[in-house]
């Protein structure tokens, strides 16, 4: 049954009665009369106070009989006759305005969680000014039922399965910012199904700073305290503020409870029983029981810590322990998982797979498997066997699941991801049919690997908490996860580690190999990413989509034709595969055949698999062709009317973050800076209470470059301030690649900020280098090569600049051979272009303007023409001059309000005598 129980709590002193209050004056001067005169005169008990009794109607549930009760209320078997359900209905009876209103408040954060180790919460409400909860109700037995008939310690096994389920279950609580504050064995339940279930969120609490109260003499009594005496942290003790930590207290008495069978601070009142956990140092559990695990007894240690900062952070990091001594004892030594308890993030991946912008638009469903300068990993690479027996991507473990849909739709996506189709959006369809379905989780979350996924991370937190659900394979391939999803930043080097070790248990394994090839590629070695692919193809021949991914890592070492090739051979297995398509856009992008480029995305558009994909590349190809404004938006309509057939928790982000963005682009391209800057500041709005950087980042480059453009450089300078001395309190993007350096906004408006003079040199030059040894310290080591692009050309101005940034550019090495998702090499051909380095400058700018990604960056490739003509002008070739004069002018020569970069190159063309 839910909240079976006494519940031992300590109720709220600010609704007790003033025992203290004076009354009126008496009519006698006798003192004994006097004295009674002062007592406060009883009120009727208010109605909400009237216990309600069997038979009777709390909103809609019928009350059949009471099951248990406790300080904060009671609880009732009740019936929903609506649903025809048996609930547990808590009641809270005799509450002031205030505790009923957070309790109220609490009892609704505490209703979104959905957890199968978490008591179901139905419905919140009040009926006639009394507050209660409709709960699932759990038949089984309690926590504390199961220890007094043992009369001691829970079996082993036992002990270890029922602190891990009651961790995963705290820690899903923990994720979304509540506290339990009142663990102990009475509010855990072994379900007769199997299930252990934490119970009675009626103390809940949203984790917030608090100012601490002091206790009052009636504290432990009636104080302000809230929990159970002998189950409380030192701190709830003390009526301070609690979060995570103090439910991790508490866990460790549970636990420590379930491994000795006695409790590891007593007292003979609750006074006491303070003071033992404030002061007393608890026995080794091992002392009083030799049975008792070392590993499992330095776990429960570390919770009752007295200093909070010495716990565990949250119960995150208790499963994450829990689960290593899992590991440690049935894994032999040489698999064991290198390095400690995966650490945990903060926040999820902030770009979707479908939200991808720059000069690689034309591969938005492309998976970012970039490959990184080679740094010898601990060991040798993972060998297969002679022999290995295959698996092919789609013959991996089927989970088990109630609904056969679900099933189809999981199969539907390991069958999209091996022909190179977008595979995330199955999974998600297999969730919306059954939510609890890890595998499905767990091949969403692994997109974050290859791909920017916004809800990466929340999946495999799910991952987590359904671990017991999936096979061997694929719990090593949720831990492999963890270092890179849930670390900030991003932890590479050890995910590697991980794959290869899960690799040697299952060399024969595709999917695995096409993972490790994304690790290795990300982190060190493209060489070492290519081969695994080219083993997993040979395991599985036709796996399109190692193919397409083969493609982008010979591009990243600048080997283009074989790029092609890899292509060509991908298309042959699956002729029509989506992702083989885009990638061969995103060549010809790069190469400016923007007509090809136009024709293979009409072929996506044909082949019916990515429409949404399509259309967004064929918008980039005809704004990169010169066609009209109105044409673009319309193929962006038709993109966005994709959206429909995609699973509806992908679209919100999608539409703001991709159609919005394209928009306000459009208006840039067709020079209406007005309609663009208004459109941008109500992005800037929407954007206003998010936790990342990049989000505000993005939207204060965009306005900075906006006002710049039409000669409003004060008014930049302030934006550009603004998100400068913010920055540092937002989250960064936890990728550590070239990608989210290009996202990082930093460089960008430092040169906005001085060129409005809001910064002096000096003072970029400061912020400049702490950009650039942040990032030196968290980028993966091919990733490096782009830091000189960013930190010293993205932030020149002017000769000066130019030549301190070449001077130092020979500390960085060679420049990288291609860099997606960024116009950094307009900035770059600018810089060469002021340090005197004319045919550098030249063929950068030239790469600038040739790409087709006018539509992605519309404000960067119009400036790298006007640049681009100078460097002209100084080879003394006028005619390519004046062609790339009126490229601008042609863009922006009739532009709203006015362009800066327009009137600078008509200037020019009339000075060269260009022909207009």
């Amino acid at each position: 049954m839910s909240g079976g129980g006494p519940h031992g709590d300590v109720g709220d002193d600010e609704d007790a009665p003033d025992s203290t209050a004076d009354a009126d004056s008496g009519i006698t001067p006798d003192p004994f009369l006097q004295a009674i005169a002062r007592i406060p005169e009883r009120a009727p008990p208010p109605p909400e106070a009237r216990v309600p009794r069997p038979g009777d109607a709390i909103g809609r549930f019928v009350v059949r009989e009471e099951i248990g009760r406790g300080g904060m209320g009671v609880v009732y078997a009740a019936l929903d006759p609506t649903l025809g359900r048996e609930v547990a209905l808590k009641v809270l009876l005799g509450a002031g305005e205030e505790r009923r209103h957070r309790f109220l408040r609490e009892a609704r954060a505490a209703a979104a969680l959905r957890h199968p180790g978490i008591v179901g919460i139905y419905e919140v409400g009040e009926d006639a000014g009394r507050a209660f909860i409709a709960m699932e109700r759990v038949h089984g037995t309690s926590l504390r039922a199961r220890l007094e008939a043992l009369d001691g310690a829970l079996p082993s096994d036992e002990a270890r399965r029922v602190a891990r389920e009651l961790a995963r279950a705290l820690a899903k609580a923990h994720e979304r910012g509540l506290v339990h504050r009142d663990l102990k064995p009475e509010n855990v339940m072994l379900g007769d199904d199997g299930r252990v279930v934490l119970l009675d969120f009626g103390l809940v609490k949203i984790a917030e700073p608090e100012a601490p109260r002091a206790p009052s003499a009636m504290t432990t009594a009636k104080g302000a305290i809230l929990g159970t005496p002998g189950y409380m942290s030192p701190e709830q003790a003390k009526g301070q503020p609690v979060d995570a930590r103090s439910d991790v207290f508490s866990f460790g008495i549970l636990l420590y409870e379930v491994l000795t069978g006695q409790r590891p601070f007593t007292g003979r009142s609750p006074i006491e029983l303070s003071l033992a956990v404030e002061r007393d140092e608890p026995a080794k559990p091992s002392s009083l029981d030799a049975r008792v695990d070392r590993q499992l007894e330095e776990i429960v240690l570390r919770c009752l810590r007295k200093a909070k900062a010495e716990r565990y952070a949250d119960a995150g990091e208790i499963l994450a322990a829990l689960e290593a001594v899992e590991e440690t004892d049935a894994t032999p030594p040489r698999r064991r998982a290198r390095g400690g308890a995966a650490r945990r993030g903060s926040r999820i991946l902030t770009v979707s797979t479908l939200l991808l912008t720059g000069a690689a638009l034309a591969s938005v469903v492309v998976l970012v498997l970039f490959a990184r300068a080679p740094v010898e990993l601990e060991g040798r690479a993972p060998q297969p066997p002679t022999a290995p027996t295959s698996i092919p991507a789609t013959d991996l473990p089927v989970p088990a699941s109630k609904s056969a849909e679900a099933i189809a739709a999981y199969r539907a996506g390991l069958r999209a991801f091996r022909a190179g189709e977008p595979w995330s959006h199955s999974f998600e369809r297999a969730l919306e049919l059954d939510p609890g379905l890890a595998a499905a989780h767990l091949q969403v979350a692994a997109t974050g690997m290859v791909q920017h996924l916004d809800n990466a991370r929340e999946h495999l937190r799910e991952v987590r908490a359904h671990r017991d659900t999936l096979s061997p394979r694929d719990q090593a391939l949720a831990d492999a996860l963890e270092p890179l999803l849930l670390r900030q930043p991003a932890d590479w080097a050890e995910t590697n580690r991980r794959l290869r070790g899960a690799i040697d248990r299952f060399p024969g394994d595709a999917q695995l190999w096409f993972f490790y090839a994304a690790a290795r590629a990300n982190y060190d070695d493209f060489a070492a990413g290519a081969a695994a692919l080219e083993h997993a193809l040979e395991l599985d021949p036709g796996f399109s989509q190692a193919l397409a991914s083969l493609a982008h890592i010979e591009a990243y070492r600048g080997r283009f034709a074989e790029a092609r090739r890899a292509v060509d051979r991908c298309l042959e297995a699956t002729p029509g595969a989506s992702r083989c398509l885009s990638t061969l856009t995103w060549l010809r992008a790069r190469e400016g055949d923007c007509e090809g480029m136009a024709a293979t995305a009409r072929q996506m558009i044909a082949s019916g698999g990515t429409p949404l994909v399509g259309y967004l590349v064929l918008a980039e190809a005809l704004a990169s062709r010169g066609q009209p404004v109105a044409t673009v938006r319309e193929a962006l309509r038709q993109a966005e009317r994709g959206l429909d057939a995609l699973p509806k928790a992908s679209t919100s982000p999608i539409r703001w973050r991709t159609f919005a963005r394209q928009d306000i682009r459009a208006d840039v391209l067709a020079g209406d800076f007005d309609a663009a800057l208004a459109k941008a500041r109500s992005l800037e709005a929407q954007v206003a209470h998010s936790p990342y950087q990049m989000d505000h980042g993005d939207a204060a480059r965009t306005i900075a470059e906006l006002l710049l453009e039409t000669g409003r450089a004060a008014e930049a300078g302030k934006v550009a301030m603004d998100f400068l001395d913010r920055r540092d309190a937002w989250e960064p993007a936890p990728e550590s690649e070239d990608v989210a350096m290009a996202y990082d906004a930093t460089p960008s408006l430092l040169r906005a900020a001085r060129s409005a003079g809001a910064l002096g040199k000096a003072e970029v030059a400061e912020r400049r280098d702490a950009w650039l040894a942040a990032w030196s310290a968290r980028a993966t080591p091919v990733a490096k090569s782009y830091l000189w692009l960013h930190g010293w050309a993205g932030t020149t101005l002017g000769p000066d600049d130019a030549k301190e940034a070449l001077a130092a550019r020979a500390s960085f090495g060679p420049l990288p051979p291609y860099r997606p998702e960024t116009m950094i090499d307009a900035a770059a051909g600018m810089t060469f272009l002021l340090g005197g380095e004319l045919d550098e400058a030249t063929r950068w700018l030239e790469g600038a303007t040739r790409t087709c990604s006018a539509l992605s960056f519309p404000l960067e490739q119009t400036r790298a023409h006007l640049w681009l003509g100078r460097a002209r002008e100084a080879a003394r070739d006028r005619a390519g001059a004046c062609a790339a004069y009126r490229r601008v002018i042609d863009r922006w020569g009739r532009a709203k309000p006015r362009s800066v970069t327009a009137e600078e190159a008509r200037s020019r063309a009339v000075k060269l005598g260009c022909d207009h």
